[in-house]
């Protein structure tokens, strides 16, 4: 079972996203546009983006995701950032 402390990190998370597929790309779409760059590959940099962000230290998701499926401890799973 998920503490408070895990569901408010992973509620901050899915605002930070939330604020980067729904507010953030609408806003920069004209000017990615207006420079001339293709738009696919912006909405492919974009995806990329995102994905490196949800794995990424201090506290990536797809941690609590794992830990969830596998059955493991937060604390197990979260050494090995201990490296990075």
């Amino acid at each position: 079972m998920k503490t408070l402390t895990e569901s408010i990190r992973i509620y901050k998370i899915q605002i930070n996203r939330l604020f980067l597929e729904v507010l953030a790309v609408p806003l920069i779409y004209p000017l990615i546009e207006n420079l001339g760059f293709d738009l696919i590959w912006f909405g492919i940099v974009a995806t990329v983006m995102a994905e490196i962000r949800m794995i990424h230290p201090p506290l990536g998701l797809n941690v609590f995701v794992a830990t969830s499926v596998t059955g493991t401890k937060i604390e197990d799973a979260l050494q090995v950032y201990g490296g990075m």
